[in-house]
């Protein structure tokens, strides 16, 4: 600038009359003077503007009011461009609260929507379940009432799905078995049992045998008992009983006689109530290899134990629970 100042001054004043004193400074492209080389400098860092030049024209100084008029047209521009600038983060506040309310809005439909679809998935399945237990329920009467049409031809005997603990055909789960069972009681026990005055004969034993079983009786009926409860299918029903069966010969089979407490079973146990008592063939194995039933326990008799027996059961468990859950 400087540089330029100096070349304009050698040619003349730039805007002032020949070899008249330079006054002021003017920017060539605006026509705006300057009175000090500070404010044309300010002035062109702030505008980028280059072209200067001397000039002869003073820069009249401003009057007090000017200089209040200038001071309070600054303040309205800058208060217009905070009221601009408040106008601009309101309408930015409010588009956000939108689209923060159409989230939500979104959001919540999603959730009902999976909800409803829920509840739609679950009534499906337990109406599905009803239907099952439904059709499971129509099928065990029509065997019932086949096997008691059969039991009224053979004179009161049946030797298939029946035993001393009740009728409990195969696959059949514990609680539908309790509830046809009382049912059928009162309906057809009073008949048919009566009807035929005999009792039917244990796991293992003939009709018309008496006194303690042989040992071909027992491997008998340990045989039979185990095939009843392999026979369960539904919710895993055998595969619990055998598992536990072949833990309570096993405490005897492999850990002696010694210690008392394997040697008798707590049944008003939930363990036991649950996974041996209800199914056909849980007690009989026990009775079958020793164990005499008390009033809240199965006690093993001392003079009746055979531990090869008790082995060759805890083997057959054993594989009967391997094969039952490898189907």
């Amino acid at each position: 600038l400087v540089q330029e100042a100096g070349s304009s001054e050698t040619a003349g004043g730039g805007g002032g009359g020949g070899g008249a004193p330079a006054k002021s400074w003017k920017c060539v492209e605006t026509g705006r003077l300057f009175r000090t080389m500070d404010e044309l400098q300010l002035y062109a860092e702030k505008t980028g503007r280059s072209n200067f030049e001397e000039s002869t024209e003073e820069k009249k100084a401003l009057t007090p009011e000017e200089i209040l008029a200038k001071k309070e047209a600054l303040k309205a521009k800058l208060a217009a461009k905070a009221q601009e600038r408040t106008e601009v983060e309101k309408e930015e506040d409010k588009e956000r609260e939108r689209k923060r309310r159409q989230m939500g809005q979104l959001e919540q439909q999603t959730r009902e929507q999976m909800e409803k679809e829920k509840r739609m998935r679950d009534f499906a399945l337990m109406k599905k379940e009803k239907e099952a237990q439904k059709a499971e329920r129509e099928r065990l009467r029509a065997e019932i009432e086949k096997d008691k049409a059969e039991r009224r031809a053979r004179g009161g005997k049946l030797n298939s799905v029946l035993g001393k603990d009740g009728y409990n055909p195969a696959g059949m789960s514990a609680q539908i078995a309790a509830d046809l069972e009382k049912q059928g009681a009162a309906s057809g026990a009073a008949g048919d049992g009566a009807a035929s005055g005999e009792k039917l004969p244990p796991v293992g034993k003939q009709s018309g045998q008496a006194g303690p079983m042989t040992s071909e009786e027992r491997r008998a009926a340990v045989d039979g008992a185990i095939k009843s409860l392999a026979s369960y299918r539904v919710a895993g029903d055998g595969g619990k009983a055998l598992k536990l069966l072949g833990l309570y010969v096993g405490n005897v089979a492999e850990k002696g006689l010694g210690e008392p407490k394997y040697r008798s079973i707590n049944s008003q146990s939930n363990a036991f109530k649950s996974k041996v008592a209800p199914f056909v063939g849980g007690v009989a194995l026990l009775k079958a290899v020793g164990f005499v039933k008390g009033e809240a326990s199965l006690e093993l008799a001392l003079d009746a134990v055979d531990l090869e027996l008790l082995r060759e059961t805890k083997q057959k468990l054993d594989q009967a629970l391997a094969q039952y859950t490898a189907h």
